[in-house]
């Protein structure tokens, strides 16, 4: 080959660059992107949890670093992905003062039994492991648009990737250190690296990767176990469609379940130590969830209820999507029913569709239900939708091109003008409806369903937002020290006060300043004697004073 062909087929690769490349730049533009909303403000509220996970992370790190590796068991959830990103690259201090408290106080009591300086040290880890779920997840995200697009067409996932990045309550629990973002980015990761094994030229590393990152969910929170029999169902219902023989679909499953078994006791190390123990914990756990109900109840439809039932999930995630995936599930189930598409795009959709009603399903059996816990759908049921908004994103850009005359070369412009616009319409329709709610995404319900007035009437509302706003009033005062306030939101209102944090079963009412009232404490009548004493008193000090 001559310099001059040489140089001429090098020519051709920069103007015509490999599928592969555009992608690759793609994921990094989503990876921005995503990063960009779920890193900024992340020193706001704090959510009840997320104190008692922070203290967890330095448990974690100091069995590491003393070597007594059957503590890191530390919740039977067990939380270990989460644990793992909450102390990453942060100090480990056997013998500082916020390491013995962590390591020696239930996290109950950290709030009334330590220093503010304890207080301030573990709140600044618990904003720096915020960064990290962060990261986390917004590689997730890429991850996501990536394997989104050997699974569907690069459209339908990139439309998928932007409404992923915008999606309220993927957004919202991404900006805290806690459990459900980083298992939902890691079970959807693991079904959509399966269908890609399933439904393309067969490729061992994504069922590997499915099943790495399947291990790695079921590390984080039980429900992901789930995985498992979903993976003998798509193995077995897709791999019987694509007339895959019996030894490979069996070989398929017992590779996806050994690679993911693996991952599990890789990395957790109390598996190394005291497997049984690690095991029976998490067990023992989950099924102890699913039998028992929230210790303080539950609000649904208007009224307190330990278990709000069967219908809670359905309406939790209506009141949590946004329009745009709502007309894009409506789309894809009609387009599914027209059996419009390859047999390779309605077995995916299929899949997509199963694993979230069946997740669901299986979510509804426990009697512990919060609207968060069906998190690990909305990923799947977006990129569901995202194959309706596609196919009417190419009819209205085929409608526009009839109208126009436009054929051949001039169809191609038109067809990518046309996506240009409707991505773009996409990204500012979600921005407008999640803008609004920053810092506090918790805060978004669906336009569609009422927005936030018509939830605080059908479903438990508020997880902590709103309550670093009362810190700061309060902090303003110039005796802001001395201050004494009753909550029950004591480890979200604590570590951002300056005062001193009480429960509201602890107190001495000729001493106290303040009660700190929250909407669902009010929505489970909760303190029902205090809380008509305050409330009835309509311009009375307590009330008047908050």
């Amino acid at each position: 080959m001559t310099l001059a062909d040489q140089a001429h087929g090098a020519g051709d690769r920069l103007r015509h660059p490999p599928p592969w490349l555009a992608d690759v730049l793609i994921a990094l533009v989503v990876f921005v992107a995503a990063l960009l909303p779920r890193a900024a403000a992340l020193d706001v509220f704090l959510t009840p949890d997320e104190l008692r996970w922070t203290c967890r992370s330095a448990n974690f790190y100091r069995a590491l670093d003393t070597r007594q590796l059957d503590e890191t068991y530390q919740k039977e959830h067990p939380g270990v992905i989460t644990m793992w990103l909450g102390g990453l690259g942060l100090p480990v201090d056997p013998d500082s003062d916020w390491s013995k408290a962590c390591h020696d106080l239930k996290p109950s009591k950290i709030v009334s039994m330590t220093s503010r300086a304890t207080l301030t040290t573990l709140r600044d880890r618990l904003f720096e492991g915020r960064l990290r779920i962060a990261l986390f997840v917004s590689l997730g995200i890429a991850a996501f648009f990536w394997l989104a697009s050997r699974v569907f067409d690069r459209h339908a996932a990139l439309l998928a990737a932007l409404l992923v990045i915008l999606d309220p309550l993927y957004l919202a629990n991404a900006r805290v250190l806690h459990l459900d973002a980083v298992t939902t980015t890691l079970m959807t990761l693991s079904l959509l690296a399966l269908l890609a094994f399933l439904l393309r030229p067969p490729a061992r590393r994504y069922l590997v990767a499915s099943a790495i990152l399947g291990g790695m969910a079921a590390l984080n929170k039980a429900p992901a176990f789930f995985l498992a029999p979903m993976v003998l169902l798509l193995v077995l219902g897709v791999g019987w469609r694509r007339r895959l023989d019996v030894p490979a679909m069996a070989k398929a499953v017992v590779a996806w379940g050994l690679v993911a078994l693996a991952t599990y006791v890789l990395l957790w190390p109390a598996m190394w130590v005291d497997p049984l123990g690690a095991l029976s914990g998490v067990i023992g756990g989950a099924l102890g969830y699913a039998a028992e109900p929230h210790e303080g109840s539950n609000y649904f439809w208007g009224a307190i209820r330990p278990d709000p039932g069967p219908a809670f999930y359905p309406v939790s995630w209506w009141f949590r999507t946004t329009p745009l995936v709502a007309l894009g599930v409506a789309a894809a189930v009609l387009r599914l029913l027209g059996r419009r598409g390859s047999q390779e795009e309605r077995l995916a959709q299929l899949s997509l569709l199963a694993y979230a009603v069946l997740f669901a399903a299986f979510m509804t059996l426990g009697q512990k239900k919060f609207d968060r816990y069906l998190l690990p759908v909305y990923p799947a049921l977006v990129l569901f939708a995202s194959v309706g908004l596609a196919a009417m994103v190419r009819w209205a850009a085929d409608w526009v091109g009839d109208v126009l005359g436009r054929r051949g070369h001039g169809a191609g412009r038109l067809r990518t003008a046309v996506w240009i616009v409707a991505l773009a319409a996409v990204a500012l329709l979600q921005i407008a409806l999640v803008w609004p709610h920053r810092p506090y995404y918790l805060s978004y319900y669906n336009p569609l369903a009422g927005g936030a007035r018509a939830a605080q009437h059908v479903m438990l509302v508020g997880w902590g937002e709103g309550i670093d706003q009362v810190a700061r009033y309060l902090d303003e005062r110039p005796d802001a020290s001395q201050l004494k306030v009753a909550t029950r939101y004591r480890s979200a209102f604590g570590p951002l006060f300056e005062g001193r944090t009480l429960e509201m079963d602890d107190y001495d009412p000729a001493s106290l300043d303040y009660y700190l009232f929250y909407l669902n404490q009010i929505q489970r009548d909760l303190d029902p004697v205090l809380i008509q004493r305050y409330f009835e008193a309509g311009a009375g000090a307590a009330v008047d004073q908050l």
